[in-house]
């Protein structure tokens, strides 16, 4: 097992988080979703993860954030509606979430990446 990570590092990662990101893409972020798509419990996903020293929720909240910046972008879209995609509670939970993630709010980042 380790000379495999050796010639093979996060042998596993790279195929979980193509199955993030598809499934973000319809706005599913849910681990048991992941879990299931993979066609594995999700205790055998997060042990595999754990293994290469990365949590799912960790690959979750990277694929999301990224999605977030994509999303914030467009400026027609309002932030109620980037939360609701990203599948948060509302507008507050997706702020506070990518503060935390990014060290800037939401429209300080669409500040920063619009201005001209």
């Amino acid at each position: 097992h380790e000379a495999m990570e050796a010639v093979h590092p996060n042998w596993c990662t790279a195929p979980i988080r193509s199955v993030i990101v598809a499934n973000a893409a319809i706005g599913e972020f849910r681990p048991k979703a992941v879990a299931r798509t993979l066609g594995m419990s999700l205790r055998a996903v997060q042990r595999r993860l754990a293994d290469e020293g990365v949590t799912l929720r960790e690959l979750i909240d990277g694929v999301r954030m990224a999605h977030a910046k994509g999303l914030l972008g467009d400026d027609s879209l309002s932030l109620d509606e980037i939360a609701e995609r990203l599948g948060y509670s509302g507008a507050r939970a997706f702020r506070r979430a990518f503060q935390r993630n990014e060290g800037l709010t939401p429209a300080q980042f669409r500040d920063v990446n619009t201005a001209s």
